[in-house]
C-alpha cells in the first residue's frame, strides 16, 4: 500500500521535449520520466507521513527504503531520509551573522558570561531574566543546538526532541543545559557497539530483537546491526551532549535561549 501511495504521489507531466524519451540509452529515473505533483499529492504526503510516524521500527525502516527507491530527496517526505552531514543553509548563515552583530553591539551591562558565574548565581539570574524569543531562536542555530535536537515532528529524528520541552520548569532546563550529565533523558542513553571488521557505532537504541539491533546516531543516521556481528557493546555514563556549550553566553542571551525553548 505504501509503495502504491508513493507512486501515486507524482504523475507524468505532459511531454515538452525536455527529455529524449525515445533514445537508445537506458533511463533509470522511473517510474516517471518527468514527475509532477497533482491535486491529491498533499493528501498522499500527509497519509504517508502519519503512517511512517506511527510505524514500528522495522516497518519504518522498510518505508524509508521505499522513499529512497522512489527518490523522495526533496519535498514533504524528504525529512525521513537521513543525512550523514548537514551544512548550514543560506538563511542559517544570515541568522548567525545577525546574532554576531547583535552580540557585538551589546553593552557590558548585558551581563557576565555564564562561565564567570557560580552555578547558584547563574540559576538565580537566568530564572529572573526576561528573554527575547526571537534572539533565542537565532541562538538555537548559532550555538548548533539544531544539529542534535529537533523542534518539529516533521524533522528527521536525531537526539532528544524539544517540541514539548516547555512542560519543564526553567530551573530544570537550566540544569539540563549546564549540567547535561546529571540526568539523562529516558531512551537517550548512549550505547556503543564494536562489530566484526573493526567498525564502531554509537547512538541511541531504537529497536532491539533477538537477531538485530537498530540505533540512531546523533546526526540522524539509522544503523542496523545483526546480533551475530556484535563483538562487544556497552553504555556510556556521560551524556552525548558535552558541558560548556553555552558558557560564553551572557545571562540575557541564555535567558533568550530559554525563552525560545519555553515557546515551543
Amino acid at each position: 500500500l505504501l509503495t502504491a501511495l508513493l507512486r501515486l504521489y507524482h504523475r507524468e507531466a505532459a511531454w515538452s521535449g525536455k527529455f529524449n524519451w525515445w533514445g537508445t540509452r537506458p533511463d533509470t529515473r522511473g517510474p516517471y520520466y518527468d514527475p509532477e505533483t497533482w491535486e491529491e499529492s498533499e493528501r498522499i504526503a500527509n497519509a504517508v507521513n502519519q503512517s511512517i510516524q506511527d510505524a514500528s521500527p522495522p516497518l519504518r525502516r522498510d518505508a524509508i527504503k521505499q522513499l529512497k527507491r522512489h527518490r523522495f530527496n526533496e519535498g514533504p517526505l524528504s525529512h525521513w531520509l537521513p543525512k550523514k552531514k548537514e551544512t548550514p543553509t543560506e538563511q542559517e548563515d544570515k541568522d548567525a551573522e545577525a546574532v554576531a552583530k547583535t552580540l557585538a553591539s551589546s553593552a557590558p551591562a548585558e551581563g557576565q558570561a555564564l562561565k564567570d558565574l557560580p552555578y547558584d548565581d547563574l540559576v538565580a539570574q537566568a530564572s529572573q531574566a526576561a528573554g527575547d524569543v526571537k534572539l533565542g531562536r537565532k541562538l538555537f542555530k548559532t550555538q548548533s543546538c539544531y544539529v542534535c535536537h529537533t523542534v518539529s515532528k516533521n524533522q528527521t529524528p536525531r537526539g532528544p526532541h524539544l517540541g514539548d520541552i516547555s512542560r519543564y520548569s526553567r530551573a530544570q532546563l537550566i540544569e539540563s543545559i549546564i549540567k547535561p550529565n546529571v540526568k539523562l533523558a529516558q531512551g537517550f542513553e548512549t550505547h556503543w557497539f564494536q562489530v566484526k571488521g573493526g567498525d564502531e557505532h554509537e547512538g541511541f537504541v531504537v529497536w532491539e530483537a533477538a537477531d538485530e539491533v537498530e540505533i540512531r546516531t546523533i546526526d540522524g543516521v539509522w544503523i542496523v546491526m545483526e546480533t551475530k556481528d556484535i563483538e562487544e557493546r556497552g553504555t556510556r555514563e556521560a551524556s552525548m551532549m558535552p558541558p560548556g556549550l553555552v558558557k560564553n553566553l551572557t545571562v540575557k542571551e541564555f535567558a533568550s535561549l530559554l525563552a525560545y525553548l519555553e515557546s515551543l
